[in-house]
């Protein structure tokens, strides 16, 4: 962005200096004259002096003195001639006919907007380059004022994109205006989402069905349950909702400390949960009582996972990664090149086989013994989210509709037609999975 300048003219102040001369008589007698009362007649006191400086003409004003002649001064002025010769005539004279035509100060080109134009906005976003993925580039601003915008997203060839044999995705209606953020399924077959000003959508079976909380109009950011009697909903403000039964209930945890945003929750069962959210909070629940556990960290905590009550995983900003054994939290160093952004979720399918996704296309998996890095087929994809059904059917989603799929061998790009950030994916098998979408999408795989 440019501070633009104004450009003002600039413009001569032209004075004359007109000078009247008065004669005084000396009180001697004048000589004697047929008529020594009357005054000599000169005529007209006005003189046009014309090209007393190129270009310029102007009118003085002379004195008649005693003889009958004009005296008059020689200049115009006081000084010499005016340094710009070109500049427009006196007031009191007709301008020459040659004299240029000097332009008016609206006229004077705007010298800034021509080496600096207007473009606008210099971000372009180029729909459908590739077969269902949409992206943002950064464009230059040309001299003639039209943007100059890349072809493509990416140097290279679209990314190679999965073409399922066994499946379709389709988009189902959650019923929810707003954003939906947080899904998981629910024993023994249902399945419930949450998102914006306490909104939810369950299914059991026969599509979705919306309702609103009661109980808070926060955002509800994720939701977990062990059952369709005890499953836990978290949210912005501390808000922690809870199933007994048949009943939400509001669970007040400010005494354990807890303040901000809670952003994860999972469990192995009603009497291990665990909730993670700004500020390195971690709160664990035993099946009677919450409380608040020193992790060792003070980074925002994005997810949570837990295998085992002895094997809970936690991840979070400035690559924050950490593990809980049962006995101590300890920090992970999930390989190389080091991580200083984001990890967005962590989960895994057992104690030796974990994946982590994130921020700059992080993409890796821990075997039990070493970490491995993957480059993601939308290159520098941010992702969200990582969900799989076996060690040979992963999915990991992310911001501008990236989905992408792990089939034992390579990652690769899914496109379904969603440019909004899939937040959440949950699925009970490897034809039955849902992608939380926009405008009240859940996309849903349908076994053929």
């Amino acid at each position: 962005m440019f501070a633009l300048r104004e450009n003002s003219a600039w413009s001569f102040a032209l004075a004359v200096l007109t000078t009247s001369v008065a004669l005084a008589c000396s009180g001697a007698p004048a000589p004697s004259a047929p008529d020594a009362t009357s005054k000599p007649d000169c005529g007209s006191t006005q003189k046009v002096i014309s090209d007393w400086c190129p270009s310029q003409t102007c009118t003085v004003t002379c004195s008649c003195v005693d003889d009958g002649t004009l005296d008059c001064p020689q200049d115009c002025y006081p000084s010499k001639c005016r340094p710009d010769a070109g500049a427009p005539p006196m007031p009191d004279a007709p301008p020459p006919q040659d004299a240029p035509d000097v332009p008016q100060p609206q006229d004077v080109p705007d010298v800034i907007h021509t080496l600096y134009p207007d473009c606008g906005p210099t971000t372009k976003v180029i729909p459908g380059w590739c077969p269902g993925y949409t992206c943002t580039v950064s464009c230059s601003c040309g001299e003639d004022g039209k943007l100059s915008c890349p072809e493509d997203c990416y140097p290279s060839s679209c990314p190679p994109v999965w073409s399922p044999t066994s499946g379709t995705w389709v988009a189902e209606d959650s019923g929810v205006p707003g954003t939906l953020r947080g899904i998981c399924g629910v024993k023994p077959k249902g399945m419930i989402a949450v998102g914006d000003e306490g909104a939810m959508t369950a299914n059991v079976g026969n599509g979705w069905m919306a309702f609103q909380s009661t109980l808070t109009t926060e955002t509800l950011i994720d939701v977990w349950g062990s059952s369709v009697m005890d499953i836990w909903a978290v949210g912005s403000n501390a808000t922690v909702l809870h199933v007994a039964g048949q009943k939400w209930d509001a669970v007040d945890l400010t005494s354990t400390g807890a303040s901000g945003a809670l952003r994860a929750v999972h469990g192995t069962g009603p009497g291990d949960v665990w909730i993670v959210g700004d500020a390195g909070l971690v709160l664990h629940f035993d099946g009677t009582s919450w409380n608040t556990v020193n992790a060792g960290t003070s980074a925002v905590l994005n997810s949570v996972w837990a295998a085992a009550p002895n094997d809970v995983w936690v991840s979070g900003g400035q690559g924050t990664l950490i593990h809980w054994d049962g006995k101590t939290w300890g920090s992970v160093t999930p390989g190389l090149p080091a991580v200083d952004d984001t990890i967005e979720a962590v989960w895994g399918l057992g104690p030796k086989d974990v994946w982590i996704v994130g921020k700059k296309g992080l993409l890796r998996h821990w075997d039990g013994k070493t970490w491995t890095s993957f480059e993601p087929p939308v290159p520098n994809a941010w992702l969200l989210r990582v969900w799989g059904a076996t060690t040979n059917d992963l999915w990991a989603t992310g911001h501008d509709g990236v989905l992408l799929h792990w089939d034992g061998v390579e990652w690769l790009h899914v496109p379904i037609g969603e440019v909004a950030p899939l937040r959440g994916i949950w699925g009970s098998s490897t034809t039955d999975i849902r992608v939380l979408g926009a405008d009240k999408r859940i996309w849903q795989y349908v076994a053929n």
